[in-house]
Formats: C-alpha cells, sequence, structure tokens
C-alpha cells in the first residue's frame, strides 16, 4: 500500500537539525545513544523516524503515541516535530534522560509532548494510548506485561529491531499485523492487542 511522504517543512527540517545538535553536544555526558551512530545520525536514526510517520497509522489528527524506553526520544520527538497534530509521551526510567528531553522539548517548542520519568512497568492511571513505540526491546513477554494494564484492545505496538519471542505474541494478546521497512536496516514490527 502507497503511502504520503513526508517532506519536512523548513521550521520542521530546523528542528531536526537542532534536534541532531542537541543528541549530539550531550551524548557523551548522558549516553543518549550508541556513540558510532553519531557520524550517521541523520542517516541511521532520524531517516527511519521520517519513515515512520510516513505511516497510514500516524496521519490521522487526535492519536495517543507512547514513546516506551525514550532514552534520546528517537523515536518519540522527530515523530512530535513531524506531526504535530499527534499526543505522545515518552517515558524513560533515568532521570538525566528525561531533563534532556523536556530540554528539547522546551527549545523545540514541542506543545504535543510530555515527558515522564517511570519505569514502563510502574505506569498507572493514563489513558491507553493508540500506540505504543519501543526501541530495543528484546522481551516482548515483557513489555506485553508491562503494558497490559495501560492498553485496550486495538492498541498497537511499533516495536523497532525485532523482540526474540516474536512467534509467542498470541501468548501475550498481541498478533503481528506487519513488518515495516524504515530505512538504513531497520524495521518495525507492528503488533495489534488483541
Amino acid at each position: 500500500m502507497e503511502h504520503e511522504r513526508v517532506h519536512p517543512a523548513t521550521d520542521q527540517s530546523e528542528r531536526l537539525s537542532r534536534y541532531a545538535e542537541l543528541l549530539r553536544a550531550e551524548n557523551e555526558r548522558l549516553g543518549l545513544v550508541s556513540p558510532h551512530v553519531l557520524p550517521q545520525l541523520e542517516d541511521l536514526l532520524l531517516a527511519p523516524c521520517l519513515s515512520l510517520a510516513e505511516l497510514p497509522h500516524f496521519q490521522a489528527s487526535g492519536k495517543r503515541i507512547v514513546d516506551l524506553g525514550s532514552g534520546g526520544g528517537l523515536p518519540g520527538i522527530p515523530l512530535a516535530i513531524l506531526k504535530p497534530e499527534l499526543t505522545l509521551l515518552l517515558v524513560d526510567s533515568q532521570l538525566k534522560k528525561c531533563r534532556f528531553l523536556e530540554a528539547c522539548c522546551a527549545e523545540l517548542e514541542l506543545a504535543n509532548v510530555e515527558v515522564l520519568h517511570a519505569r514502563v512497568e510502574k505506569v498507572r492511571d493514563r489513558p491507553a494510548p493508540d500506540f505504543f513505540l519501543a526501541r530495543f526491546f528484546k522481551d516482548l513477554r515483557l513489555l506485553a506485561a508491562w503494558t497490559r494494564r495501560w492498553r485496550q484492545p486495538g492498541t498497537r505496538y511499533m516495536i523497532f529491531a525485532g523482540a526474540e519471542d516474536e512467534s509467542q505474541a498470541s501468548v501475550y494478546d498481541l498478533k503481528l499485523q506487519d513488518t515495516h521497512a524504515l530505512g538504513a536496516g531497520k524495521v518495525a514490527h507492528e503488533y495489534l492487542a488483541t
């Protein structure tokens, strides 16, 4: 299925560039992304976020997206820049990373983002999102268990880098829906909560 191509407006391109600068400036001190990707940050980390923003699921206004283990803000911050009509919650357990995310959101004037300092499994009293985004969650069993009380039937998961136990997804009330090529050798597996 063909989907809408995202071409960032000038303001969005400037914000994405500024975000990349902030990541580079703070990475050594905070450990936001792997140091070996910094020379190719735009190609290896930001380009897949542009591809994610092109998916049909992210075209509708008002969707609630939760970026689990947000770290340096990928893919949440680029998605918030490209899709201001979405509402994003960035969740991370490390306070230093949450402070970085809050500073980025303030500097980039991202009114559609909230940062939550919490462990994923401890989050309570939040509305069910339309989507969970997760990079580098290798254990689908844990991810499903930690988010079970937070989701509802129809909540979707977009899991980057693949989980080790995808074949067991149905055991966790998740059904593999699709696999999306995001460029730079990255893929995201899309699951539906049943």
